[in-house]
């Protein structure tokens, strides 16, 4: 058994992986395991955190919560913000091509876009979503 959460999360993530990506990044489900492995370029994909419900989710013994994801397209490059721009693209496109995510959620909202570099040439261009998805009014459980 799974959190609602952790469901999201999953559904959101295997769209992302279901094929490989055209760009030929792989994708990770976490930011170490890339960097360790030496494996970049690299879409890390990190569940992050998970707003407090609000009194007008809930809905019929329902309530609708949400988790915030990243992805976050790491490269090694003398220009990272470009060389991160097709998987970023392609990334973009998987998610907002369902935003039910195959209906595990109720939908996926476009967050904010980050871009980061460090002194040594490697760079990130991270977007963040929100996923909505419903639970009964005391549980983690997705209300199936």
């Amino acid at each position: 058994m799974s959190s609602g959460a952790i469901v999201a999360y999953n559904a959101f993530l295997g769209t992302l992986t279901a094929a490989p990506l055209t760009c030929g990044y792989a994708v990770h489900s976490n930011r170490i395991a890339a960097l360790d492995r030496g494996e970049l370029p690299a879409v890390v994909v990190e569940m992050g955190d998970e707003p407090e419900p609000t009194g007008e989710a809930i809905t019929l013994g329902q309530v609708l919560r949400y988790l915030d994801v990243t992805v976050a397209v790491l490269v090694d490059s003398a220009t990272p913000y470009t060389a991160a721009d097709d998987a970023l693209i392609e990334t973009y496109d998987l998610i907002v091509a369902d935003l039910t995510l195959g209906g595990a959620c109720e939908f996926v909202d476009e967050g904010e876009t980050t871009r980061e570099r460090d002194g040594a040439g490697v760079g990130s261009i991270t977007k963040t979503w929100r996923i909505a998805y419903r639970t009964q009014r005391y549980s983690l459980l997705t209300g199936d």
